[in-house]
C-alpha cells in the first residue's frame, strides 16, 4: 500500500514537470536610444564624407540628407552659419541634414552687382529667431517709382532727390527670419556668391530658404560662427 502511494507521488511529480513551460530565451531588444545612436552615427559619417570631397569655401554644391530631415522637429533643429566658409547648415540632433552655400557680409566691401559699398557685418553669436514673415519687403533697400517708371534703386537712406510724388517699394525678402533687433536676418536671394557681400543679412538660395523657414520655429536657435 505504502509502495503504491510513493509510486503515485512520483508519477504526479513527473507529470507536473512535463507540463511546466520551458523558460523562453530572453529576446534581444534594441532601445530607441540605441536605434537613434546608430542612425546618428551613420548620418554623421555621410556628412563627413561630403565635407572631405567638396571645397566648401568655393563650391556651390548642396548636401541633403532626406531621412534625417524627416526626423526634424522644432525642438531638435537649429541653423549654423559659418561666415568663413560662407555656408549655412540645418542641424538635426546636432548633425548636418542640409548644407548650402550662403552669402553673409563683409564690412566696407564693394558689391559689383548693385554697385554698393556694404558697411555692415554679420554679427557672430547665438541668436533666437525673433520674427518669421513669408513675404517680407525691405524697409531700407528698394525702389522709388514715379508712376510706373523706376527713378531710383538701392538704399533709400542715400536718396537725395525730391520724394514728392514718388512711391517706395521695398526689395522682396522671401522667407524672412529676423535674428537681431537692428534688421539682420536670413532670407531668400538670387545673389548667392562665394564671397561675403551683403549688408549684414544672410542670403540663402530659394530651396534652402524655403526649407529652413519650414523647419524652424519662432524662438529657434541660429548660431553665426567663424
Amino acid at each position: 500500500m505504502r509502495h503504491s502511494f510513493y509510486l503515485l507521488i512520483v508519477a504526479l511529480f513527473i507529470s507536473a514537470c512535463q507540463k511546466a513551460p520551458t523558460p523562453a530565451a530572453p529576446e534581444k531588444t534594441v532601445t530607441k536610444t540605441a536605434k537613434r545612436k546608430v542612425a546618428t552615427d551613420a548620418d554623421r559619417a555621410r556628412y563627413e564624407a561630403f565635407r572631405k570631397c567638396v571645397n566648401l569655401r568655393k563650391s556651390y554644391k548642396v548636401y541633403e540628407n532626406p531621412s534625417l530631415l524627416a526626423k526634424s522637429t522644432p525642438e531638435n533643429t537649429k541653423i549654423v552659419v559659418d561666415v568663413s566658409e560662407q555656408r549655412a547648415r540645418l542641424l538635426v540632433d546636432g548633425v548636418a541634414a542640409y548644407d548650402t552655400p550662403c552669402t553673409t557680409s563683409a564690412k566696407h566691401k564693394f558689391e559689383p552687382n548693385t554697385r554698393t559699398y556694404r558697411d555692415k557685418h554679420t554679427p557672430l553669436g547665438t541668436y533666437r529667431i525673433k520674427e518669421k514673415i513669408r513675404n517680407k519687403r525691405s524697409t531700407i533697400f528698394g525702389f522709388y517709382y514715379r508712376g510706373k517708371r523706376c527713378v531710383y534703386r538701392g538704399d533709400k537712406r542715400k536718396f537725395r532727390g525730391c520724394k514728392r510724388g514718388l512711391r517706395y517699394v521695398g526689395h522682396p525678402l522671401p522667407y524672412w527670419m529676423r535674428i537681431t533687433n537692428n534688421g539682420i536676418g536670413l532670407h531668400e536671394s538670387g545673389y548667392i556668391k562665394r564671397y561675403p557681400g551683403t549688408n549684414g543679412c544672410i542670403r540663402l538660395p530659394h530651396k534652402a530658404a524655403k526649407l529652413f523657414f519650414a523647419k524652424m520655429k519662432k524662438g529657434g536657435t541660429v548660431i553665426v560662427q567663424r
